[in-house]
């Protein structure tokens, strides 16, 4: 099983132990593990274009086009990683570790091969819900779409506020062939596979982290300096969700549309289109406005046309790529 294990932050890593914030301590455990197993590790670091600011704000709602925090950026990050050539990618959040150095992946993942995508939950606010600070995902298309259609969610309260993407997260979970794993993350449990340092507990994120790489001897300056880090402009076409119909073919009997770049189609001759909700577009082509309405998972469509309403149904033509849909 080839394993990627991803961090997305907005922050530099840092090579001083004295000085440094919590997220070069994290990457520097985290890694750590990952070198015992021999998975890959990666740290993205996202920013909004000019790599030498530090924003808080640094990814753009693809909905309203307003800034959102930098949380949601780790979908962002989730998107590059996918595109790489593993079994499953990790994400793991910068105030979360691995403790249980003596527990794989691959143990945790064997109970769920089955699904797509596999959550801890939100307890001890919410136990039947997810939680976004920590997510193995198998690398396949259904797997990126569950993504796209993520950071798609319009939440614009959201965009700047705590949780930021978490209630985008309890809006579409149900939909997806993923699962909730029942283990404590945010509280302190002797054998935990992960301990999660929440907001609350702030203060003692560094002292926690430092006590641990001690406690591991865990060589930090080593690490730090080895650790591969990505830096990416979240402002960029080939970065930012621009639509999840993108190179999208659907055909009925003997016709067919397909979805380009930047809200183009192909379609009787050049069109373009435009997302209204979750699963309905305005689209423009043949000369005639249509209004069109897609199925959960985006293989199907019904075509309304204006004026005189007529409707079609259409179908995706690489219907196959979603066998793992259930």
């Amino acid at each position: 099983m080839k394993i990627l294990v991803f961090m997305s932050d907005n922050r530099l890593l840092d090579s001083s132990f004295e000085s440094t914030n919590y997220n070069s301590l994290s990457a520097v455990i985290n890694y750590e593990y990952c070198k015992k197993y021999n998975y890959d590790f990666l740290y993205y670091r996202p920013y909004l274009d000019d790599e030498n600011k530090i924003l808080l704000y640094n990814c753009i709602d693809p909905n309203s086009k307003f800034i959102r925090h930098v949380a949601w950026a780790k979908l962002l990050s989730t998107n590059l990683a996918l595109e790489n050539e593993y079994d499953y990618v990790v994400y793991i959040d910068s105030d979360c570790i691995f403790k249980n150095f003596d527990k794989t992946l691959e143990e945790f993942i064997e109970p769920y091969l089955e699904k797509n995508i596999i959550f801890l939950n939100d307890k001890p606010w919410n136990f039947d819900k997810p939680n976004s600070g920590f997510f193995v995902c198998k690398v396949n298309n259904y797997t990126k779409q569950f993504f796209i259609d993520w950071y798609n969610v319009n939440i614009p309260e959201k965009n700047k506020n705590h949780p930021w993407e978490q209630p985008a997260l309890y809006k579409i979970f149900e939909k997806y062939n993923l699962v909730i794993v029942d283990i404590w993350m945010f509280r302190e449990e002797e054998g935990q596979f992960l301990r999660h340092v929440y907001n609350e507990e702030n203060t003692i994120r560094i002292p926690y982290f430092k006590n641990f790489i001690n406690l591991k001897n865990i060589d930090f300056q080593k690490n730090i300096n080895e650790i591969k880090c990505i830096h990416y402009n979240t402002n960029k076409d080939n970065i930012i969700f621009n639509s999840i119909l993108q190179n999208k073919k659907y055909s009925w009997n003997n016709n067919f549309i397909k979805f380009l770049e930047y809200g183009r189609m192909d379609a009787f001759g050049e069109g373009d289109y435009k997302q209204l909700d979750d699963h309905i577009y305005l689209a423009f082509f043949g000369n005639r406005e249509h209004i069109l309405i897609f199925n959960n998972n985006h293989t199907e469509f019904t075509s309304i046309r204006k004026d005189d309403n007529e409707i079609i149904k259409g179908k995706i033509e690489n219907i196959t790529t979603y066998s793992n849909i259930i």
